[in-house]
């Protein structure tokens, strides 16, 4: 019971500091440019997809690259890439294993699109030549290791229609 005792004061002090440094936030959209503001009709996410240490944002028709203290300005146009007009959300994920982050459109009306990162700001589409299946009506989709090769396997949730997991080669 002793050591016990002697234990809880350091602990205590330990959730004592952890809270005095409790994390605080700040209002900062005005970091966002872009020419139009088009409401986010479902998920956005964060995500490094150039490498550059910063975590850039995603968002129903907008790719925003950080530019640190310059804010982010929105760059999908110059990727070549067409996330399709009823895209639910994204789902970043590595899966040719080069350290780029590749992205999975998730499409409400159309096929979901995957686009390989070609590690120089633009983006090929590879569903088609990778043989994804990934139907209409997705409305979320996950990377993971599901079988644990080693290899990113991609679990898409359909509204409609029976949920699907393509697993890497």
């Amino acid at each position: 019971m002793k050591e016990v005792a002697l234990l809880l004061p350091p602990i205590f002090m330990l959730l004592q500091a952890n809270l005095l440094e409790a994390q605080t936030f700040r209002e900062a959209s005005n970091l966002l440019r872009s020419a139009e503001n088009i409401p986010a009709l479902g998920g956005a996410c964060a995500v490094d997809f150039n490498n550059d240490g910063l975590a850039d944002i995603y968002t129903r028709g907008r790719l925003y690259l950080n530019k640190g203290s310059a804010g982010f300005v929105d760059v999908l146009l110059s990727t070549n890439m067409i996330p399709g007009g009823d895209v639910f959300g994204a789902a970043f994920g590595d899966y040719d294993n080069d350290g780029y982050p590749d992205i999975f459109f998730e499409d409400l009306a159309a096929s979901g699109r995957l686009y390989r990162n070609r590690r120089n700001g633009a983006f090929t589409r590879t569903d088609q030549t990778t043989n994804l299946a990934a139907h209409p009506a997705a409305q979320g989709a996950a990377w993971g290791d599901f079988n644990l090769d080693g290899k990113l396997d991609l679990f898409v949730n359909n509204d409609f229609g029976t949920n699907r997991i393509s697993q890497s080669k």
